[in-house]
């Protein structure tokens, strides 16, 4: 079963820093549009077109003066913030455009002109804000009191991937809810919101969860830290903006475009590179696959690898088995040796077929496949369609990497660290 991994939502990352003299902030759901910072010695903001305004949008869809926004002056828990509509175009909260004026608490949008996203030219005209209340700071505790949860980016069999918000730091990330239902051993719930589960196998999943964060490379989507309360384990990504390799491919094919040599190699390295790292640390990925490798917006763009040592820490957290996935990323050894397969080596198979299917843009590249037949079977019968590189004119030097990573044999299968020095990546 495939599972989630992030969506082509962009979010913007704008620096934020806990200020004592702010009431609040807008944080742009654009990446390339400012954020705006309410000062307490100012308790009403007039937002619009004309450069009177305290915060002043040039822009045909923003009225002269569109609004305002108000707080009330109490640094307790009753503290509120009121926007007023002044505008021929609207004012929405939440989606929803208000009449007059509406309450704005913390994590509300609050959208100027329309409530629909405008992604065209980068985002620069789409006036969509999450608005942060910073007068009153509610005391601490979970996942809740550091993140603003969003909307949904994806869902699979074990695990939901949200879009949340830093309350402090105002950078979006991607958060993996895993429920506890699933969870092997007993999570009981006083354990479980100390964030100590009782069991010895839950513990030993957290440290392998520590091992994950301490994981820093430029290629790799970063595990930020991970919360256990009762019911759900949060885990915190960071937030790629763009999308997986499967859109990218699937964009080129759109556009009648065949994927260069030259390109595929950039990203191919990028991936070694970052496998090999992880490998150098102990770790093995065990569920590479398209799906998991996200790409930024970046011309070139940069490689972001996603749920590093996520399978293993999944198998070991559910009741599910991670033999789930699509059969030609898995290595011969992990479904027909079972548990003696799961080695580092077996990345260097999915990273082969990764490289085969950017060469020759087909995304079933082998043959002999009966997707109706069990998985060992699959396996079994499953051959590599050589034809498909002598088709597509991939150089020798580009076959000879990818044939030195599909080796059945996992002994005489290349290895990442030394697939970063072959030929064909130092050309």
């Amino acid at each position: 079963t495939q599972q989630p991994t992030q969506s082509t939502d962009d979010g913007s990352q704008p620096a934020h820093v806990a200020d004592d003299n702010l009431w609040g902030s807008l944080i742009p759901c654009s990446p390339i549009l400012p954020q705006y910072k309410l000062y307490k010695s100012k308790p009403k903001y007039v937002i619009g077109r004309s450069s009177e305004c305290d915060i002043a949008i040039a822009s045909r869809f923003i009225s002269s003066h569109h609004c305002s926004i108000e707080w009330d002056g109490d640094i307790g828990p009753k503290s509120s913030v009121t926007v007023t509509d002044h505008s021929r175009y609207g004012t929405f909260v939440n989606g929803n455009k208000i009449e007059k004026a509406a309450i704005l608490r913390d994590g509300h949008e609050i959208s100027f002109g329309t409530s629909k996203p405008r992604p065209k030219e980068g985002g620069i005209h789409d006036y969509r804000y999450i608005y942060r209340h910073l007068a009153y700071k509610p005391p601490s505790g979970g996942v809740h009191s550091v993140y603003d949860m969003q909307h949904e980016l994806g869902k699979g069999s074990y695990a939901t991937v949200v879009k949340a918000l830093h309350k402090q730091e105002g950078r979006w990330y991607a958060i993996k809810i895993i429920s506890t239902h699933k969870l092997r051993g007993n999570w009981t719930d006083d354990a479980a919101l100390e964030g100590l589960p009782k069991t010895d196998g839950a513990r030993r999943l957290l440290r392998e969860i520590t091992v994950l964060e301490r994981l820093e490379h430029k290629n790799i989507c970063q595990l930020k830290e991970v919360f256990v309360h009762s019911r759900n384990v949060y885990l915190v990504l960071e937030l790629v903006p763009g999308g997986d390799l499967v859109r990218y491919l699937m964009q080129l094919e759109k556009r009648g475009r065949r994927m260069k040599e030259q390109e595929a190699r950039h990203i191919t390295y990028q991936i070694c590179d970052a496998l090999a790292y992880v490998h150098r640390h102990g770790i093995a990925h065990r569920d590479l696959k398209p799906e998991n490798v996200l790409l930024t917006n970046d011309n070139p763009p940069v490689v972001k690898v996603a749920d590093f040592g996520l399978a293993k820490v999944i198998d070991t957290l559910t009741m599910l088995h991670t033999i789930c996935g699509t059969p030609i990323y898995l290595a011969p050894e992990v479904v027909l040796r079972g548990s003696d397969g799961y080695s580092q080596i077996v990345d260097s198979w999915s990273v082969g077929m990764i490289t085969l299917i950017m060469l020759t843009m087909d995304m079933q590249p082998v043959l002999g496949v009966n997707p109706k037949a069990d998985l060992k079977t699959q396996v079994e019968n499953r051959r590599v369609n050589w034809e498909l590189l002598r088709r597509n004119r991939v150089s020798e030097q580009g076959e000879d990497f990818i044939r030195s990573l599909l080796q059945d044999d996992p002994a005489k299968r290349m290895t990442l660290e030394d697939a970063c020095t072959h030929p064909w990546l130092a050309s």
